[in-house]
Formats: structure tokens, sequence, C-alpha cells
């Protein structure tokens, strides 16, 4: 019966990854990366948003050091967007629709021309939506980079959809034959986030495909990326440079699970991958997922399928409940002795008591935080933390911004990387190595 898992039409793999978002807005935003054609950053970009939808017509903001701009608090709604700088021509992307809640990611790549010289394209639809429901996402160069043959083409728009359009395609029966689903911050488990929202959450998404046509045809892999910060008497094996972590849970649901039963095969988060694989009989991308386990023997395809376990969803604990969009600051390469460009994150209490603030403080002169917090935040309110990085030397600034209240996770942080860099080093603009990715706090337990 092996090939009955071979006919599968859906496998969904959902995957807690901590990918922190960046800006929660109760509106919409465009946000992208400029470079010049030889792919270069191109940092003093100005880049322009009209739309008959803005009181002002108009909405600017400039490239930063990284080459990348953000322009937050859009009205949906139709938008021309166009790239300038001196020495270069002039691109306007047209027809740029913008729904409710949304972040369009929007590159520009500019030449080498006169002002005057103008480039109009119109927009591709669907413009990729960079961002889980109110809190979007502008990923890092690097990280993008990494997936280039895939955000550069058709597939980008095609196949990278917003996560709430999982539980709706689940229930008609649209998924495709493989899911990949993130869950945004604040329903990530992820500290100081709830983990009881965070459960309803996996409760809903399960609920969904139970619920929807393809149940009996579906393997659902749910894991995470953190440990706990428990005790492990396992020491991680080392099959190539990189090696294994700490153990990480992971969940295996189908009708055809192993239910109940512990598996003591080591698989790793390739093994969703190897699963894969094996599936469509497709070959191995690396040697790592080569000889990954491909978690086959979790499953018994000779057994009577399992029924759907529909679930409810718990009532959260009462309290006051910090939830940041972004904990991260990246800042990069900035002079020594001038300011980087402002950096902002939202804090929302996600509770249902009020927050009390005492202090919202860098741990480090170098940086600078302006808030509009208050001495308190009712519930389900927000409020904005902006930082500046003002290097007073060359090399490696890194920080936090402690947070104190009363919430029982007090005090939460905010990492803060940062890097000085001599006039003569100013155009390097590159995010310090050890922020590459999106979980730079692996080693604080969570």
């Amino acid at each position: 019966m092996r090939s009955r898992i071979l006919g599968t039409s859906t496998i969904v793999a959902l995957a807690w990854l901590a990918l922190a978002p960046a800006v929660a807005h109760a509106q919409s935003a465009i946000a992208g990366v400029v470079r010049d054609t030889s792919g270069a950053i191109m940092p003093g970009v100005t880049v322009e948003a009209s739309s008959p939808a803005l009181i002002e017509q108009v909405r600017a903001a400039s490239t930063d050091e990284q080459g990348q701009y953000k322009i937050v608090d859009l009205r949906p709604g139709t938008y021309t967007v166009a790239f300038s700088l001196v020495g270069f021509q002039t691109i306007k992307r047209q027809g740029v629709e913008l729904p409710t809640d949304f972040t369009a990611a929007i590159n520009a790549e500019m030449r080498v021309g006169a002002l005057e010289e103008s480039v109009t394209v119109s927009a591709a639809s669907p413009i990729v939506d960079v961002q889980n429901a109110s809190h979007s996402q502008v990923l890092n160069r690097e990280a993008m980079d990494a997936i280039n043959h895939i955000r550069n083409t058709s597939v980008w728009s095609s196949n990278v959809v917003s996560y709430s359009q999982f539980k709706t395609d689940a229930q008609n029966g649209n998924l495709p034959a493989v899911s990949w689903l993130v869950p945004y911050t604040a329903v990530s488990e992820h500290p100081p986030a709830s983990t009881c929202s965070g459960e309803n959450w996996t409760v809903d998404t399960l609920n969904a495909i139970m619920q929807g046509p393809d149940w009996a045809t579906t393997a659902v892999f749910i894991t995470w990326d953190d440990f706990g910060g428990f005790y492990d008497p396992v020491a991680p094996l080392n099959p190539d440079y990189y090696g294994y972590g700490p153990r990480v849970p992971m969940l295996i649901i189908s009708p055809y699970a192993n239910g109940g039963k512990v598996v003591h095969t080591v698989y790793e988060f390739s093994s969703v991958l190897k699963f894969v694989e094996t599936r469509f009989n497709l070959s191995a991308l690396t040697l790592r997922d080569a000889d990954a386990s491909d978690m086959t023997d979790a499953f018994n395809f000779t057994q009577t399928p399992l029924p759907a376990l529909i679930l409810t969803d718990r009532t959260c604990p009462l309290g006051p409940i910090v939830s940041l969009d972004d904990k991260n600051v990246d800042f990069g390469s900035v002079t020594v002795g001038t300011t980087s460009p402002p950096q902002t994150r939202t804090m929302t209490n996600t509770g249902d008591q009020t927050l009390n603030i005492t202090s919202i403080v860098p741990t480090i002169a170098d940086y600078a935080t302006t808030t509009t917090c208050g001495a308190s935040l009712t519930p389900n309110a927000s409020c904005t933390i902006t930082v500046t990085f003002t290097p007073s030397k060359t090399g490696k600034d890194n920080g936090f911004v402690d947070i104190t209240d009363d919430a029982s996770t007090s005090p939460q942080e905010m990492n803060l990387y940062g890097t000085g860099v001599s006039k003569a080093g100013k155009g390097a603009g590159q995010p310090s190595p050890d922020t590459v990715g999106y979980d730079a706090d692996d080693d604080d337990g969570d």
C-alpha cells in the first residue's frame, strides 16, 4: 500500500520558523530594494508613491545604505511608484494595486541616463504580499538572493501567497501539492508571543484541513525551530560540517500516521524535503536531504484510515501580553559619526488588560530611541518604537532595547545590530555576518 501515499494530492508542511515580520501597520505599505544594472545596492534613491487615495497625493522615502526603502501607512488604492536619482533614468511602476493590510514588494533596477529619461512599466498582477495578516516583512537581501531563481521569476508571484489564504483553500480543496505554512510572530509561540494564541492558530489551521475534501490524502508535519532551552542528554550528531542542533519537537498528522506512537528514527528539517522528494520521485537538492530519513516509517499505509479529530480553541490566559512585530533591528554598516535612517517597530498589547510600561531604553549609547508608547497601552492598542544608530567607533556595535513593563514576560528585548565603518568603507552597506537570517536569538533558550 506504499503506492497509496504516492497517489496523494496534498502534502502540507507547517513549519514554525520564527521569521520575524518587520513592521505592523493598520494600513498598507510598499517596500523593496533598489540596485543598479551590476546588482550593486543603491542608497539615496528617492522613491515616490502617488495615488488619488492619498490626501497629499504623493508620499516619498529614500533608500538606506542597504538600498532598501519602505513607504508606510498607505491607503488601499492604485499607485504609481517612481524611482529617481541624479545620473540615472527615472523608473515608474504604474498600476500597483494595494489592498488593505498588504505590503507590496516593488524592487527596481536603475540604469545610467539623464534624469529626464523615464522608463514606465505596468505592474504585474498579483504584486507579492510580503506580510502575514497585519504583520509585514521585508526580507533581507542575503535571504532573498538565496532564492533568486524563484523571486525573480513568475513563480514568486504565482506560488507565494499570504498565509491567510490557506484555510479557505484547504476548506475548498484548492491546496497545491505541497504547502509550507509559516505563522506570523504573534502566533509563532516565540517569546514573548502567547503560546496559547499560537496553539489556537494551529488548531484552526488543522481543523480547516480536516474539514476539507483533501484530508483523506494529506500528511501534515508540524515542527519548531527552537528547542525550548530544555536539557537534552543526547549529543547532536555531526553528519556534515554544520551538524545538527538540539532536538526539537515534530508532530506528524495523517489518516495513515502511526497514531499515538513515538518514532525513534533521527529526523531533521531536511527530512520534510526528503519526504516530498520521495512522494514526487524528485532528485535530492543536496547531500543533506539525500542522506536524510524520508519519514515514511512514521506511517502505516495498510491501516484503516484514521478519522479527522476536530478540536476547539482554548481560552487564553488573562493579563497584558506584549507582542513585537519584529524584535530584530539591523542597521548594517553606518559611517562613524553619522546617524542611520530610523527604523521603526510596532509593539501591541494583545492581552485583555492594560499594559503598564516602565521604560524603553537602549543598552548602548550609540543607539537612540523615541516612542509613542507613553506610560500604558490598552488591550489591542499599538505603539511604535523608533531606533537610530550613530556609531562612535568602527566595528560591530550590537546591543539591545530593554522594555520593562508589568507583563509576565518582562523585560522584553529588541536585538540591535550595527557596524561602524570609516568613510573609506562607507560603500560596504552589508549586514553584519551574525545577522544573516531571521532567528538571531537562537541561543536565548526559547
